[in-house]
């Protein structure tokens, strides 16, 4: 029998409905589809049409249609499979299923439903059905199956316990007293972590150390939690990884939850989601609408793996997170066919490691685009130590042939552009501040200097949060001691995270991108530099704008003698197209030309004697204030 899932009232289910058919979504362990293909063999979907190339329908002579709201029961299947053509099926006067050979529901022979009858009717309904959805889909994916055994360092309370293949548990309690508890292939269940059923969790997800989940919850694929969880849905391929509360919640695919979020009683009054920008270009009338629907015409919209088997060129765009890029990367290699190249638009994280996660390390590089990625010309082009000159010209003629400007960088922290500003220009900008600076008086001196704004408004604008969450990574604690962006830090540890939050270095009234002075920032500057033993004073403009350039133009002098940049205009055109700095002045290398080398080194050194190490020189900058010579004139080798 051929089954086809027809979506209706899709509006009801925004914003989860906007890439993918009501049918996807997960109730229980399975997804709706997942639970009619336990009934029939071959199941399909019809829904809106810019999302039949992803979900593309099969007919057949002879089809049952079924509305994809509608969760299958034992009873309900028998229905649905005794109709004849031209029969329909109701339920209190909806339509529940119906036997044609094309979608037409008018002339039909009306049957009224004898069972009961579950649909989803908003998004409320997944996690107010997902408990008992959890105890029917048990049943059906264990019954007549042997679970497989964990160790004696955990502790199980009740019989309903069904464990994978591969899935690693140790000194946790698993209480299926009140439901049973599912877990997937390949999983990881940490120590110290407490499950109450009914529970899932479903392939290749982790719940992280400690963490407290209770009954009516399901995991899905792919995904990573930890902290506090109840009565909440994880669609796939999402995180909450640190401590806070989810509860009565849905998380869609792809979702990152950050450091302390709490989320509870979802609530369906979601206003529209823009689902492309190309919409603000015609509003702005910078592109026409014609330009812009010949432009959406050459999109296919997918969520599936396989949709992407055949393509010549993938590239990864998930948040910052090395281990599900890795993951990634590893399902791409053995899913896209061998001579496919894959790439990464990360931003600060290491190439070579995440290609080490596939057998084709010669075709992997970075892509990085800069936000956003339909208006910024620049693109970083990472090369890997095992990306093959093949791969690295298909990613120039790549941003050729997408009228972008194209330049090539080596793998380190941050490449070109991120390094620069992180460990030179908004490093020395933060030490600023503790030595008496304020983030307004910053900000006006570079954007006296030319920058379109300056270094505390940029990270309100794009986010503290990205920041603060490199910054929190063991490596970078490491390898800096303080004071290294103390203050940023503490900004983004009291939850002010920008423009997005109303609060980060200013206040924002709502709907305004207007920075406020704040005077608890002023104090929590203050506080810092106390605690540090730094004694504050009035700094002057000239001194503020030096000290971020030369910082610049030191971290740029690291980068051309590690040969991280082939020559130092690609720097200066990073900085030019990807950060806005001003175009007068040619880049911060060719800047450092004209001023001439020996002056700034000189003045680096003296910077050196009164702040530290932190102001060594780079040895290239040595070298050639040494011969009165210039970046420009420099070449690696």
């Amino acid at each position: 029998m051929n089954i086809i899932l027809f979506d209706t009232n899709r509006s009801n289910y925004y914003p989860l409905s906007f890439s993918r058919p009501i049918s996807f979504f997960r109730v229980g362990i399975l997804t709706i589809k997942e639970k009619w293909e336990q009934y029939f063999s071959s199941v399909s979907v019809k829904t809106d049409e810019y999302l039949s190339y992803k979900f593309p329908i099969i007919l057949k002579d002879d089809n049952i249609w079924i509305n994809a709201k509608t969760i299958p029961s034992t009873d309900l299947y028998t229905e649905i499979n005794n109709l004849r053509v031209g029969e329909s099926l109701e339920k209190d006067g909806e339509l529940i299923a119906f036997r044609n050979s094309n979608f037409e529901k008018s002339k039909l022979n009306k049957i009224d439903s004898n069972v009961k009858i579950k649909t989803i009717e908003n998004l409320t309904d997944i996690f107010k059905f997902n408990s008992e959805e959890i105890n029917l889909d048990f049943k059906f994916l264990t019954e007549g199956k042997k679970s497989n055994d964990i160790d004696d360092s955990n502790r199980l309370l009740g019989n309903k316990i069904y464990i994978e293949k591969g899935a690693k548990i140790s000194c946790t309690i698993l209480n299926a007293q009140d439901g049973p508890i599912y877990i997937g292939k390949d999983t990881e269940v940490m120590e110290g972590s407490i499950i109450k059923g009914p529970f899932a969790m479903l392939n290749n997800s982790q719940v992280k150390l400690g963490s407290r989940i209770y009954g009516g919850t399901t995991v899905g694929p792919f995904s990573k939690v930890a902290g506090e969880i109840n009565n909440s849905i994880l669609f796939g391929f999402s995180s909450k990884a640190h401590e806070g509360y989810l509860g009565n919640s849905i998380i869609g695919e792809w979702c990152n939850l950050g450091a302390g979020t709490n989320v509870s009683n979802l609530k369906n009054n979601y206003e529209k989601v823009k689902i492309w920008n190309y919409q603000i270009s015609v509003d702005r009338g910078r592109v026409s609408k014609s330009q812009m629907e010949e432009r959406m015409g050459l999109i296919k919209k997918s969520t599936l793996y396989e949709s992407i088997s055949q393509c010549d060129l993938v590239i990864e765009a998930v948040f910052e997170d090395i281990e599900l890029k890795k993951t990634i990367f590893h399902n791409l290699d053995k899913l896209c066919k061998p001579d496919s190249i894959l790439a990464t638009n990360t931003s600060t994280l290491d190439v070579d490691e995440i290609a080490a996660s596939t057998n084709r390390p010669e075709k992997v590089l970075g892509l990085h685009f800069f936000s956003p990625a339909n208006v910024m010309k620049l693109l970083e082009i990472v090369r890997g130590n095992k990306t093959s000159p093949e791969t690295l010209a298909s990613g120039l003629n790549l941003a050729k042939k997408i009228k972008k400007v194209g330049v090539v960088a080596g793998v380190c922290f941050g490449f070109i552009g991120n390094r620069m500003m992180i460990e030179g220009f908004h490093r020395e900008a933060d030490h600023l501040l503790l030595e008496g600076a304020s983030p307004s008086q910053i900000d006006r001196v570079m954007y006296e200097f030319g920058f379109p704004m300056g270094p505390f408004a940029m990270h309100d604008m794009a986010g503290v949060d990205i920041m603060h969450s490199i910054l929190s990574a063991e490596d970078k604690k490491k390898q800096y001691p303080e004071p290294f962006f103390n203050v940023l830090y503490q900004v983004g540890e009291s939850g002010r995270f920008g423009q997005k939050t109303g609060k980060g270095f200013y206040l924002y009234e709502k709907g305004s991108r207007s920075p406020i002075h704040d005077p608890i920032i002023d104090k929590l500057i203050e506080n810092e530099s106390n605690k540090l033993g730094i004694e504050r004073r009035e700094v002057k403009d000239s001194e503020i704008e030096e000290r971020c350039m030369y910082a610049l133009i030191n971290e740029g002098a690291r980068i051309l003698e590690e040969e991280i940049s082939y020559r130092s205009s690609d720097i200066d055109v990073i900085w030019n197209y990807g950060y806005g700095f001003p175009r007068l002045r040619g880049g911060p290398m060719y800047m450092a030309d004209k001023i001439g080398l020996s002056n700034i080194h000189a003045t680096i050194l003296n910077y050196k004697k009164e702040y530290g190490d932190n102001w060594e020189p780079a040895k290239l900058l040595t070298e050639l204030a040494g011969v009165n010579g210039s970046f420009s004139d420099w070449s690696p080798g």
